[in-house]
């Protein structure tokens, strides 16, 4: 389950809601368990230890929440979107972009060494809040390159297929992958 890759928003609502599930369940468990050994009584250790286990229970419930709202995209699309990747550029799919202020949702990103050309469908997301924080945050890395969200999808495709991908430096492009992704969640 990589960030960036297609899928990732349904596995991980999956995940997390399946772990908080498990380890709610532990906590009660071990409560029980611990009621029926101390004489019915729950001032015991036991009932530390099942309130302790809550806390990862709502860590991973929290994060479930946060992507709760967003969906993966139709493989359709990630096929009709694949047809534009060239080996001087990198696709990322499934995004969830985390700030200060917003959690911020992309369908597709599309990575050259001059360009961040990325698309939400998701509404009431505020392109150019994103435009401006990603700019921010490629800008304070050094990466000097030019970002445009877009909501419409065949514009976002009209803009891709233009780009010019002529990339010198592979390396580059896969730093401005995993530094994009550090912001995800």
């Amino acid at each position: 389950m990589k960030k960036g890759t297609y899928g990732y928003i349904k596995k991980k609502k999956i995940f997390q809601l399946g772990l908080s599930i498990g380890l709610l369940l532990i906590a009660i468990i071990i409560y029980v368990i611990g009621y029926y050994l101390n004489n019915e009584q729950k001032n015991n250790v036991f009932t530390i230890i099942a309130v302790l286990m809550v806390l990862p229970a709502s860590k991973a419930f929290t994060s479930f929440i946060v992507v709760a709202p967003f969906k993966t995209v139709s493989l359709e699309k990630m096929k009709e979107v694949e047809k534009y990747i060239t080996s001087d550029s990198i696709l990322l799919t499934d995004l969830v972009l985390t700030s200060t202020e917003k959690v911020m949702n992309l369908d597709f990103m599309f990575i050259t060494e001059d360009n961040i050309i990325g698309i939400t469908k998701k509404e009431k997301q505020d392109i150019n809040y994103i435009e401006n924080y990603l700019s921010k945050v490629m800008k304070n890395q050094d990466y000097h390159c030019h970002v445009k969200i877009f909501s419409d999808y065949k514009t976002f495709i009209n803009r891709i297929s233009t780009i010019d991908g002529n990339t010198s430096n592979k390396t580059v492009l896969e730093n401005m992958k995993n530094h994009i992704l550090t912001y995800g969640i």
